[in-house]
């Protein structure tokens, strides 16, 4: 079932929608890595307020599915499993037919309404921690690694949210429990287990 971007334009919120999903691929890279990667999906699932970034050699169909299916997998073990895919304008009619044929529904964001996508400032925030996470490496350090980076970027991005070390498990699931009152501590956090 395809849900028009209109249906949602009045609140396009993230915290009112369980199992959703947004994604956004990245553009090309700037150097190609040793593993003959290019580019990266980032997908930030809202249940369990969680980054995934896979590398990708090319934003083909094929490539962009694949990525796909593997954060999927990863949610799946989790015991997650996504209702809604948000993703831009430009996916791909195989992609489409995968979550069609999964029980996904998606919806499709406009060109230049960036403003419908509601996770696109964690995603963009994400993209500039990953670029700042290259540029404090040692100068010396081979860029054609860059793709090995992404784990521990994802890491602590979610660090530098406010979660401490010992929260961030691939077994677990961060999630803030602070109080809207307040700003989230690390005394504040709740790790559930999936």
């Amino acid at each position: 079932m395809i849900i028009s971007v209109e249906d949602n334009m009045e609140s396009p919120t993230i915290s009112h929608r369980p199992g959703t999903i947004y994604s956004d691929p990245t553009g090309r890279f700037i150097t190609q890595s040793s593993q003959g990667n290019n580019y990266i999906l980032v997908i930030f699932d809202t249940d369990s307020n969680y980054i995934f970034a896979e590398a990708m050699p090319s934003r083909t169909a094929n490539q962009i599915l694949k990525a796909y299916q593997k954060i999927q997998s990863l949610l799946t073990e989790r015991g997650m499993k996504p209702h809604l895919h948000m993703m831009d304008n430009e996916a791909s009619d195989l992609l489409k037919t995968y979550l069609k044929n999964n029980g996904v529904k998606y919806q499709l964001v406009p060109p230049n309404k960036h403003r419908a996508n509601a996770a696109e400032r964690v995603i963009g925030t994400f993209k500039n921690h990953f670029i700042s996470t290259l540029c404090s490496c040692d100068p010396d350090f081979p860029l054609h690694l860059w793709d090995r980076l992404l784990e521990q970027a994802v890491i602590t991005f979610i660090i530098c949210l406010g979660l401490p070390p010992s929260t961030v498990d691939y077994q677990h699931t961060p999630r803030f429990t602070a109080s809207s009152t307040s700003t989230a501590r690390p005394w504040d956090l709740q790790v559930r287990k999936f």
